[in-house]
């Protein structure tokens, strides 16, 4: 079965991404580098190369997403594969390459990624849609800002979905002011949902999904991907929002008419709106989980967490 794996890269050591791309033997990583970030970078290994003339990327920019797309692009280009994966620095497996093989070989879906519709949950539509559904660079954004802002403040509880957070209102105590903020934002957003606060691309042909970028698919998924990620339409749109990628790749997959399963990743719990590092203490969830990958792992080869993954997965592998 040949896979490629994909890594963005810009600012995570050298040491934490080949010790990333080792665990991924015998398979082919390719690697997207931003070297204005770090411009002494350097893996050497035969099973790995770099992307030519990476993308500017940076959190939350439309660059990360133009440097996911030419990461795809050139792996169609230049790498013979069967099943692609796309993993970050503080990725690692969590289970031998030999279960993933396997995997990618029998599973019926043509792409893997978890999302949830803005249109099908009330609360994933206020909590997404200020940084969906108006461009970044607007007063209708800055407002929906603040007023998620107070939302969030205000009475919530944080629900861990789709690879994400997502504040939902409080089991109980919420309050007026609460329920209020809630329900400003949320008509807000119904309202820029339906284009009544500036023309976005969404319709009923078009459900906005959000969810967590680091997505697998099959060849034919990765070139309708490049293919959309030329389209001046969706360039114009998504380079304008606020963390395009959450939005992007959740919503091409899921109006895409391909078979879309659950990603292969697990995410660690969240603290707010951000995935908390993994530590000891989190493995048997993260290990039991049943997925291929996890994240976020830190930033250091020699961390003990990352060294008894490593460890265990290679138990695992020889006793198989």
């Amino acid at each position: 079965m040949r896979i490629v794996f994909g890594i963005m890269s810009a600012v995570h050591r050298a040491g934490t991404i080949a010790q990333l791309a080792e665990a991924l033997a015998p398979h082919e990583v390719v690697i997207h580098h931003d070297f204005t970030q770090q411009p002494d970078f350097e893996i050497r290994s035969p099973r790995v190369r770099f992307v030519a003339k990476p993308k500017r990327t940076g959190w939350a920019c439309w660059g990360f997403s133009e440097g996911i797309f030419h990461l795809v692009d050139d792996c169609l280009r230049n790498s013979e594969f069967d099943y692609f994966q796309l993993l970050s620095p503080t990725c690692l497996p969590i289970r031998t390459m030999d279960d993933f093989e396997t995997f990618a070989r029998t599973d019926p879906h043509d792409a893997h990624i978890d999302a949830m519709s803005m249109d099908d949950d009330t609360d994933v539509l206020t909590n997404y849609g200020w940084r969906s559904l108006v461009p970044e660079d607007s007063i209708r954004y800055r407002v929906m800002r603040k007023a998620y802002g107070w939302y969030q403040n205000g009475g919530t509880r944080v629900e861990e979905k789709a690879g994400l957070s997502v504040y939902r209102p409080a089991l109980s105590g919420e309050g007026l002011g609460g329920r209020v903020r809630r329900q400003g934002l949320y008509w807000m957003s119904r309202a820029a949902r339906a284009g009544l606060l500036g023309a976005n691309p969404f319709s009923p042909g078009l459900t906005p999904f959000v969810g967590s970028t680091w997505f697998g698919a099959r060849p034919k998924v990765c070139q309708y991907l490049v293919k959309k990620g030329s389209d001046p339409e969706i360039v114009d749109y998504f380079s304008r929002i606020h963390m395009a990628d959450e939005v992007l790749f959740a919503t091409l997959l899921h109006n895409s008419g391909f078979r879309v399963g659950q990603a292969n990743h697990v995410i660690n719990t969240f603290a707010g709106a951000q995935p908390r590092w993994i530590e000891m203490q989190h493995l048997p969830r993260i290990m039991g989980s049943g997925k291929y990958f996890a994240r976020k792992f830190v930033n250091d080869p020699q961390a003990p967490v990352r060294q008894a993954v490593i460890e265990r997965v290679g138990r695992v592998r020889e006793a198989a």
